[in-house]
């Protein structure tokens, strides 16, 4: 009996054309600051729900000698207000994503990031002109 299902599922799984389908991120270098800090912004990530928007965006570190080289970010943006704040945020010990990550959200609440007009290039300030427009 047990050789008939093997084979069922043989038969089954050869003659379906399955696909496994991988998320690719698209990575864009939108600012990089005097310190070599190189911020990029996955331009596949990007979804809106309701009034908010939603992006991962990835740090290079490299040159900072921190504990990782990368740490990504998946953020909230609330145009009206022109702010943005992390939801997730993971650490990577290599490159863009790569190597071993570490969840760094520990069930926290992160402080809205406004967009400073002082600095209107300032990493985050790019961001929110980039995800509302010249707000």
């Amino acid at each position: 009996m047990n050789k008939i299902i093997i084979g069922l599922f043989l038969i089954i799984g050869l003659n379906t054309n399955l696909k496994v389908e991988t998320y690719t991120p698209d990575w864009e270098l939108y600012a990089e600051t005097d310190t070599e800090i190189k911020y990029y912004v996955d331009l596949n990530s990007y979804f809106q729900k309701d009034e908010m928007k939603y992006v991962i965006t990835m740090q290079d570190t490299s040159n900072q000698g921190l504990d990782f080289n990368s740490i990504s970010f998946y953020l909230e943006v609330d145009c009206k207000k022109v702010r943005s704040r992390p939801i997730r945020v993971f650490s990577y010990s290599g490159l863009m994503g790569e190597g071993e990550e570490t969840d760094l959200t520990e069930n926290r609440i992160w402080d809205w990031m406004y967009k400073d007009e002082k600095v209107p290039n300032s990493p985050n300030g790019v961001l929110l002109s980039y995800m509302c427009g010249d707000n």
